[in-house]
């Protein structure tokens, strides 16, 4: 939970007695780099494999408030984010009409259909990145900064074009 403070106090009106209290959200890491612009955060080739509309979804899936779907609901995690933009930036795939979205875990997950119409998949989360290729039946998950990582980019490549 982001660190605040509850003011108590009290309200005059037609209603006796009537008492708020107001919970007033400090700035977070989270909320200073939505602030900045999170674009910062993102690097070229992240940026150019999802294009504008992916780089814009991304920027409102962070300015999500927490609670915005429920009481156990976040915005992304900057850690995926962060994860996503190196793997990219390693790699540089560039898949054509790559989608992107936001998993239940606050990950960055970027999907594309291969050549054949197949589903191609990456969740990022802040310890890697969770692959499926359906052509294959490939499933596995790989560590940032891992050697396994950046030859990811070998087994997506070939299904990075539609």
């Amino acid at each position: 939970m982001f660190p605040s403070t509850v003011v108590h106090f009290e309200i005059e009106s037609a209603q006796p007695s009537l008492i708020a209290d107001v919970v007033v959200v400090r700035d977070t890491p989270h909320l200073s780099m939505v602030k900045s612009g999170l674009t910062t955060l993102i690097s070229r080739s992240a940026k150019a494999a999802v294009g504008p509309p992916g780089v814009e979804r991304l920027q409102n899936f962070a300015q999500l408030k927490s609670g915005w779907d429920g009481a156990a609901s976040n915005p992304i995690s900057l850690k995926s984010i962060e994860v996503f933009s190196n793997f990219f930036a390693d790699t540089g795939l560039c898949p054509d009409r790559a989608g992107v979205f936001m998993s239940a875990e606050r990950n960055v997950v970027v999907n594309w259909p291969d050549a054949g119409g197949q589903l191609v998949e990456l969740e990022f989360h802040s310890s890697g990145v969770d692959y499926f290729v359906e052509r294959s039946g490939e499933e596995d998950t790989v560590l940032a900064n891992s050697a396994a990582f950046r030859n990811l980019s070998t087994l997506i490549a070939e299904h990075a074009e539609s």
